[in-house]
């Protein structure tokens, strides 16, 4: 959750109002503003640019 922190920062509720991409490789959570693709779960060596939220 560190490296996500829209939704570190999200209640319980809405990390689970998501919906699964058509493609099955992405999450998207419309309350949160904030999609994930799958693989960004998994790479470990990346730099994050994210906003700071």
């Amino acid at each position: 959750m560190a490296w996500f922190k829209r939704l570190q920062n999200a209640s319980p509720e809405q990390r689970y109002n998501f919906e699964i991409g058509l493609e099955h490789d992405s999450v998207h959570w419309e309350e949160l503003d904030e999609d994930l693709s799958l693989e960004s779960f998994f790479d470990f060596n990346r730099q994050l640019n994210y906003a700071k939220i």
